[in-house]
């Protein structure tokens, strides 16, 4: 039976008192992406209807009155029409369809299977290279579907790989000279369970020995693991037992590293995580205040990605270094990010970047979004494809 939400809120409000602060952590936390929240941080959390009527919340404002009727909205279409795919979100089999579809289609597209989720789904990469295979010396890491309620991320996904797999000329003429490698799906089991069971499971699916399941594949990555940013067992930010115990981030990260080992330590030049939401470039690093080494270029390329991203539809998207949101360790962001800690594809820029939009409707963004979100981020990948071929 799929977990209903009737008469349940979300609430955006800053934790003032002690008592606050283990409220929200027992509830949802939307903002900060999964908590867990301290004394003085402002939130986005999802309460039951006995939570939203207690004094703890009188103040606070209420972003969604009612979220069973917006997951019941975002089930239906956007109103382009029945054959439009970018209209209505998608199941984890209409994804692999469309994705061998796409590789049937073009010549120029790869996909292979990495590896096997916890469950025993496929995941996929998924490689664009019109210079042809081995040609390029350069290319971009792409990834979404991390976290399973984030359905926008891998919706957006599939509007880029479109656009990669049939460019205008102006593309192709980049794609001659960078490659793009791409896991659309790196969570299957958590995002299946997020359309059948819970609309907002975030986690995998791992049976954890106390009882609780799911380890959250952002904070499994090899690079400072557990040292930021991580709770217990049963929260949202469980970061598993060791970096890449989960069979997820460990296929991923081989498949990159595999394809920087046979093409060079120089290969890949940007990495970015597609996720949602609040509309940011989180630039490295998650786990430390200390600015990276060329901070002062990943701070312009971001700008460049921001405006990019304003030109198409106006919105606003936030440059900034990932902790000043909050600390976090185990990122996918941070492990492509050069550093003498951990094995890595060391590429100058990576980011998380959060989409649409900034809490009206969180992680059940309307299909109708799903649209002009694509285009104003495939706008950015355009303009990031054109840094990497004019720059080192």
């Amino acid at each position: 039976a799929r977990v209903r939400f009737d008469g349940h809120r979300v609430l955006d409000g800053v934790v003032r008192t002690a008592a606050q602060a283990a409220a929200v952590n027992a509830a949802d936390v939307w903002l900060p992406d999964g908590g867990p929240v301290r004394v003085g941080d402002r939130v986005h959390v999802r309460v039951d209807a006995r939570a939203a009527r207690s004094p703890l919340f009188a103040n606070w404002t209420v972003m969604i009155g009612d979220v069973q009727a917006a997951v019941d909205a975002e089930a239906a279409r956007g109103g382009g029409g029945d054959d439009d795919w970018f209209d209505a979100y998608h199941t984890y089999e209409e994804l692999m369809k469309f994705y061998a579809d796409l590789v049937d289609k073009h010549a120029h597209v790869r996909g292979e299977k990495l590896g096997a989720s916890l469950e025993g789904r496929d995941i996929i990469g998924v490689s664009f290279e019109a210079g042809g295979a081995g040609v390029a010396d350069k290319a971009v890491f792409l990834q979404s579907g991390a976290h399973a309620r984030e359905w926008i991320a891998p919706a957006v996904g599939s509007y880029i790989a479109t656009q990669l797999a049939a460019p205008n000329a102006t593309v192709r003429a980049l794609l001659e000279h960078v490659d793009v490698h791409f896991v659309p799906m790196l969570n299957p089991d958590g995002y299946v369970y997020s359309h059948t069971s819970n609309r907002m499971w975030r986690k995998n699916r791992r049976q954890n020995a106390g009882g609780s399941r799911g380890v959250d594949l952002n904070r499994n990555w090899d690079v400072k693991w557990k040292t930021a940013g991580c709770g217990g067992e049963s929260s949202q930010t469980y970061c598993g037992t060791a970096p890449f115990s989960e069979p997820e981030t460990a296929a991923a990260a081989a498949w990159a590293l595999g394809l920087k080992q046979v093409r060079g330590a120089a290969y890949f030049k940007m990495a970015y995580d597609l996720h949602s939401y609040s509309q940011l470039f989180l630039r490295p690093r998650g786990y430390t205040q200390e600015p990276p080494p060329d901070d002062e270029r990943l701070e312009k390329i971001g700008e460049l990605f921001v405006d990019a991203v304003r030109a198409v539809h106006g919105k606003r998207y936030t440059n900034q270094p990932a902790w000043k949101l909050y600390p976090t360790s185990g990122t996918m962001r941070d492990w492509a990010y050069p550093g003498d800690d951990h094995a890595s594809i060391d590429a100058y820029v990576t980011a998380t970047v959060e989409l649409r939009d900034t809490g009206n409707y969180g992680f059940v963004l309307p299909p109708s979004q799903i649209k002009p979100c694509s285009e104003e981020i495939w706008n950015a990948f355009v303009v990031m494809l054109q840094y990497v071929v004019e720059n080192d």
